[in-house]
């Protein structure tokens, strides 16, 4: 009989993935969870139905990121949404000044639009750093960045001595803002090839500069991409303190970011291979972390982990930063994770898999990159029915919280340390017995599923209990029925949902 099977875990939000890299475990800092994403919620409450494009962290620890047309900053562990006066739906970018202000570039992807350079900071008005927003163009070198023109500020980069980089990808150029507010072209020439090597950088053609970042020693890098229809192959190019360009490798990377040692960190969205790379000085490349496929979520009804419509996949990865404790910080499909060092000094916590495994007693299995005192609390339909506050330490740890009935809880975790917060959030089923009221609301959110599959959007009618772990419902496409689904309850802990067509008369058999 023909059928239609998926897997989905039980626990969503902030869950651990193990790196299949030389690193440290991997951990989920902002992830699918109860509410809409709004400010002044934990960020285990971050409700993130699109990806973040756009990513930057300050050496204190706090976190900013663009998700659909919003920004968002996040310091000991609740969001604030960041105000930017932006005109159309432009992309975004984001750099940290060196005063520790955000620095929001956006690039309109249609006209008209903004394309200017803002300074933004929770509770201050935007101001203008570089750009005229509702007037593009490349004008104003010699002169103050914000008289100046910009096509596109599609990449930002804060130098050591506080100037920005700004790579107008739609203009073929780099432009720099001094610490004096004056704003001059430091590479491009405005053609659309990728050609130059070993001369003036601004005589260099730069092709579709994708992606800037500075260089500890001095110096930036840029991630060229050849523009339609270009023989060209894509490249990373280095310009030195002294403004001469080279090509330090052949590859493709949508964005780039450079650690203290000179390397860059290269991610590319469209590989879909959930690896973040790495270019030595030397020009070795090697993979600086790989995250695994399960650890992010679309939201339906529950939340799950692993994106329920490409759960095959590897996740979507858009960028990455180093974090001042030698860590990176990960934007991969509906989520960012920390990547914690072997001596991390940010404060991370995550949910452990066997959270969800069946029990009799609740336990919640956590992770912590650092000690602290963790609050784990456990609600049904918004009722608070356990609550525990432990001193945990860095490593895995388990924290029971008691003997619940059968049912969907509702986990949060709160983790505090001096100037810290970290949140983590799963919905788990505990008690090893699938509720008909649970399974009933869990296949009515995805009906959409096996609509192409029975010809048809069919509608849920009856449910029943074939086993304790097994409910299976009836489907009817009109007047006639259409088939049977079923939700199992695995051994450890996930859910696999199976459609049948007809056969509606054999329910206890499906």
């Amino acid at each position: 009989m023909p059928w239609l099977s998926r897997a989905l875990l039980c626990t969503a939000g902030l869950s651990v993935v193990v790196s299949a890299s030389a690193r440290a475990d991997t951990y989920s800092l902002i992830g699918m969870g109860s509410g809409p994403l709004r400010s002044g919620v934990l960020a285990a409450d971050a409700d993130i139905s699109d990806q973040p494009i756009a990513l930057a962290a300050r050496p204190d620890g706090v976190v900013a990121f663009q998700t659909g047309d919003r920004v968002f900053w996040v310091q000991d562990g609740r969001l604030q949404r960041i105000r930017v006066p932006l005109r159309g739906i432009p992309e975004v970018t984001l750099a940290f000044a060196s005063d520790g202000a955000l620095l929001v570039g956006a690039c309109p992807e249609y006209e008209p639009g903004t394309a200017a350079v803002f300074r933004v900071a929770p509770g201050v008005p935007a101001t203008v750093l570089a750009g005229t927003p509702d007037r593009r163009g490349t004008s104003g070198d010699g002169g103050p960045a914000t008289a100046a023109r910009l096509r596109c500020a599609g990449s930002l980069a804060v130098e050591a001595d506080g100037a920005v980089l700004i790579a107008d990808s739609i203009a073929s150029r780099i432009r720099r803002v001094d610490p004096h507010g004056i704003i001059r072209t430091v590479a491009g020439s405005g053609r659309r090839a990728i050609d130059g090597d070993g001369g003036p950088a601004t005589s260099a053609s730069l092709g579709y500069p994708a992606s800037v970042a500075a260089l500890p020693g001095g110096g930036f890098a840029i991630a060229a991409l050849p523009v339609r229809g270009s023989s060209k192959a894509p490249a990373i190019r280095v310009v030195d303190a002294a403004g001469t360009i080279i090509t330090r490798a052949r590859t493709t990377a949508t964005r780039i970011a450079a650690e203290p040692d000179g390397s860059l960190l290269l991610a590319d969205w469209a590989r879909s291979d959930g690896r973040v790379r790495r270019l030595a000085p030397e020009g070795r490349l090697s993979t600086a972390v790989e995250l695994a496929s399960d650890r992010v979520g679309i939201d339906q009804y529950p939340r799950v982990v692993g994106d329920p419509f490409r759960s095959d996949d590897e996740p979507q990865i858009d960028g990455a930063v180093p974090t001042a404790d030698g860590g990176l910080l990960v934007a991969a499909d509906f989520g960012i994770s920390y990547v914690a060092p072997a001596e991390p000094q940010l404060l991370a916590v995550a949910l452990r898999p066997e959270t969800r495994h069946l029990r009799r007693e609740l336990r919640v299995a956590v992770r912590l990159t650092r000690p602290a005192r963790v609050t784990v609390q456990a609600r049904r339909d918004g009722q608070l029915v356990a609550s525990t506050t432990r001193e945990v330490p860095a490593g895995d740890s388990e924290i029971a919280l008691g003997r619940p009935r059968p049912d969907l809880y509702d986990v949060r975790v709160v983790a505090e340390a001096p100037g810290q917060t970290a949140t983590a959030h799963a919905f788990v089923l505990a008690g090893g017995r699938l509720t008909t009221s649970y399974a009933r609301d869990f296949i009515s959110s995805e009906l959409s599923l096996v609509e192409t599959f029975f010809g048809g959007a069919p509608r849920l009618r009856s449910c029943s209990r074939s086993s304790p772990t097994r409910v299976v419902c009836v489907l009817r496409r009109r007047r006639r029925c259409a088939g049977t689904a079923s939700l199992r309850l695995r051994r450890d802990g996930s859910l696999a949902i199976r459609a049948h067509r007809g056969g509606c008369h054999t329910l206890a058999e499906a």
